[in-house]
Order: structure tokens, then C-alpha cells, then sequence
């Protein structure tokens, strides 16, 4: 018997391991900057945001259990009043410590455009706050390790 497909061919899919695997669990489309969207059937875990940073715009992360017993994790950055998120992706991860890693290993100030937000990002001492930001947003998600520095 084959799976349906909900998205065809429009996404990247994560087949669930399973027909039925339980309360809450539903079809999602995460948006990914540049690329086709990435389709789970999954359940919310978390959801966090440093928008309360003083800042002109600010990150949201979302966590997601997938049927397939994978986590989908999905980051935004996000100008308020602004209808789509300036950039966003979203990943299939094996477990927590690759969870940690995904976000752990991303820097915000690359993968925004700077021409987004009507600044240059070299030039100017928000750049140092946005990314402050961030740390202090995977900080309060995942708390402080040795690694952190």
C-alpha cells in the first residue's frame, strides 16, 4: 500500500513511521528560504521568540516531534508589522543534541539579508545586539553548556 502524499511533489516530505500516530499530530508545511517548503506530520513541543529585545526585529524558533520520531525544527527572522518573515528554515533533526546543534551553529547575521532591514550590518552596533539576541534566545531555550564559551 502507498502513503499518501499530501504535497506531492511541491516539498520535501518526512514519511511518518506510521498511519496513525496519535493525538495531535497533523500535516504541516515549514517554509524555507529559497527552497521547496519541508512537509511533517508532526506536534508542536516549542516555541520561542526574542522579540521583546528592544530591537527593529526580532527570531522565532519553533520545535516540532515528528511522526517519523525525527524533530522538525523551523527559525525565522521576522520585521514586525511586516507580512512574511524576512528569512526562515526549517530542518529534520535525529535528536536533541543535533536539535541544539541546528540552531547552535546558525548566525543570524548571514542568513538575514542586510538590505532587509535598511541597514548595513558591518556598520552598525545593532548587528552586535541582534546577535546578542540570538545567543540570548538559545540561552533561555536550551540553557548555557561548556561549549557556549
Amino acid at each position: 500500500m502507498t502513503a499518501l502524499r499530501p504535497f506531492g511533489s511541491a516539498c520535501e516530505v518526512d514519511e511518518p513511521g506510521s498511519l496513525s500516530p496519535g493525538p495531535g499530530f497533523h500535516w504541516m508545511l515549514l517554509r524555507r528560504h529559497g527552497r521547496r517548503p519541508l512537509a511533517v506530520m508532526g506536534r508542536g513541543l516549542l516555541r520561542a521568540d526574542n522579540r521583546c529585545a528592544g530591537l527593529r526585529w526580532f527570531s522565532d524558533i519553533a520545535i516540532y516531534e515528528t511522526a517519523s520520531g525525527r524533530f522538525a525544527v523551523c527559525l525565522r527572522h521576522v520585521i514586525p508589522g511586516t507580512a512574511d518573515p524576512v528569512w526562515c528554515d526549517a530542518w529534520l533533526c535525529d535528536g536533541a543534541d543535533a536539535v541544539r546543534h541546528a540552531f547552535g551553529g546558525h548566525d543570524p547575521l548571514t542568513a538575514w539579508p542586510p538590505w532587509s532591514a535598511g541597514i548595513a550590518w558591518t556598520d552598525e552596533p545593532e548587528a552586535g545586539r541582534f546577535r546578542g539576541a540570538w545567543a540570548g534566545l538559545l540561552a533561555a531555550v536550551f540553557g548555557r553548556t561548556a561549549d557556549d564559551g
